[in-house]
């Protein structure tokens, strides 16, 4: 079953109205703050990640971190990977996924995605393609060592004149039992940007109308931000802004209170603002699903 529907996203042609199952518990009147640690816990190294690395997206094998992670070498996007025992010191293992020329892929990119446990594998849906039209691939590996990937896109650009007609990008995939939900970003010919979500549901995949909007332009001003669930805290991994400095990768863990001790990615937001500093639990959930 779980097989079937990862498979169910090789389709995913035509839109449809649905909603999102509820999920039981939460408290929505709590409220955490996030403590960013001074420096950057990934940096850029020497040839394939010497521009960028960003985008990183952790799961947990076992007693260990995972970070299936972005960089850029001045040409082409590829995907890294990094093991951590405690989230905040990484041992980079080299590039484990690059754009095939031969294929639909072409020779820009193959990154910028998210992993997720599929039984005992990891999924990693990615961004590739041509630049100027990316989709979304599939690969899957049992140990995010090994990358396998789909032979073809598991979600194509929209029909002529839909939202998403010139490009599908940086996915966000989450697992409600029994069907796996695939945020993405979506950009039309008047290259506006929006949000848009591809189930594997009921037995078809389908295509929502977008969600929101992120503004115009074909790069993103926001960061992109990861958050995982701990006993106690969230830990969140997270770029900062493009525009602002060269990328790299960053970490802050939330708890109930955590004063903030600094910052290298962008400034503080006032006090008792609403920004990533100061935000509801079930905002911070969202947070690691936004690009």
């Amino acid at each position: 079953m779980l097989l079937a529907a990862v498979l169910l996203l090789t389709h995913c042609g035509r839109y449809a109205d649905f909603t999102l199952p509820s999920l039981p518990g939460g408290d929505p009147t709590l409220t955490f703050q996030f403590d960013p640690h001074p420096q950057p816990v990934l940096t850029r190294g020497e040839g394939w990640e010497s521009h960028d690395v960003l985008n990183p997206s952790v799961v947990r094998r076992g007693s260990a971190l995972l970070n299936l992670y972005s960089a850029y070498d001045g040409r082409t996007w590829h995907t890294g990977l990094a093991t951590s025992s405690d989230g905040l010191r990484w041992d980079k293992h080299g590039p484990v996924l690059s754009p095939d020329p031969q294929t639909w892929e072409a020779s820009y990119i193959a990154a910028n995605g998210s992993a997720l446990p599929c039984g005992d594998h990891l999924c990693y849906w990615y961004v590739s393609g041509p630049e100027e039209r990316p989709r979304l691939g599939l690969a899957r590996s049992p140990d995010g060592r090994a990358l396998r990937k789909e032979p073809r896109p598991v979600l194509d650009p929209g029909p002529y004149r839909s939202w998403d007609e010139y490009g599908v990008a940086d996915p966000y995939a989450i697992r409600i039992e029994p069907y796996f939900y695939l945020y993405y970003l979506g950009q039309d010919r008047s290259r506006r940007q929006r949000l848009g979500l591809a189930p594997a549901a009921n037995g078809s995949a389908s295509r929502a109308p977008p969600m929101a909007s992120t503004g115009k332009g074909s790069a993103p001003t926001r960061s992109w931000n990861w958050v995982t669930p701990a006993p106690s805290t969230r830990t969140r991994w997270a770029s900062p802004p493009f525009g602002i400095r060269t990328a790299t990768i960053g970490c802050s863990t939330l708890a109930r209170t955590c004063p903030r001790s600094g910052a290298w990615d962008w400034p503080a937001p006032p006090t008792g603002s609403t920004g990533p500093n100061s935000l509801p639990s079930s905002a911070a959930l969202k947070l690691g699903m936004q690009r």
